[in-house]
């Protein structure tokens, strides 16, 4: 869970409306700016801009929009059709939240909050993730280094591992690091 207070204040953000001009992006173009966003619109039928430039995507859900992967902001669905392809479709698409169609200013500042919130809890579970596929990959590490030290002092896995430890904390690394270290050295030979 992020530790960080949510977003609730949205001045001086900037918001691409990737949706054809119609009444809803109207509707958007009208209320987003009170609630301090600047507001720029694409037709769907070109590709996005570039998101740098957004902080908050919309884009048309009753579409089927070349969204790409692993954009870095929020996107906030626009939701007119509720079939069950269309709601596969968008589901794939991992939108932050969605706003149904037509759009009212009613339920547009709590959208926004939500979709930052969830946006921040999704980075923070792939920060997670990405640590810990990290740490599960350097356990070989770990184990081989384990098993290393048990052969060269003839000792038992929990000394061995309780070894490594406190050399690790001794040498103010990581467990990891030390067990690399200690793998990439030459074992010793006896004669």
């Amino acid at each position: 869970m992020p530790s960080s207070r949510p977003r609730l204040l949205f001045r001086g953000l900037h918001a691409l409306i990737w949706h054809g001009d119609d009444a809803d992006r109207q509707a958007l173009e009208r209320f987003l700016p009170r609630l301090g966003l600047t507001v720029a619109t694409q037709d769907p039928g070109l590709p996005p801009e570039p998101t740098s430039k957004h902080d908050l995507l919309f884009f048309d859900a009753d579409l089927d929009l070349p969204l790409v992967e692993g954009t870095a902001v929020p996107r906030i669905a626009l939701v007119g059709s509720e079939t069950p392809t269309r709601l596969e479709w968008l589901l794939a698409q991992q939108p932050a939240t969605v706003l149904v169609k037509p759009i009212r200013p009613s339920g547009l500042y709590a959208t926004l909050a939500f979709a930052f919130a969830n946006f921040d809890r999704l980075l923070s579970l792939e920060r997670d993730l990405e640590r810990l596929q990290t740490k599960l990959r350097h356990r070989r590490l770990v184990l081989f280094a384990v098993l290393r030290l048990m052969n060269e002092r003839g000792v038992g896995e929990d000394e061995a591992f309780a070894h490594l430890r406190r050399s690790a904390m001794h040498q103010r690394t990581t467990i990891e690091a030390l067990s690399a270290e200690i793998l990439a050295a030459r074992p010793k030979t006896t004669a």
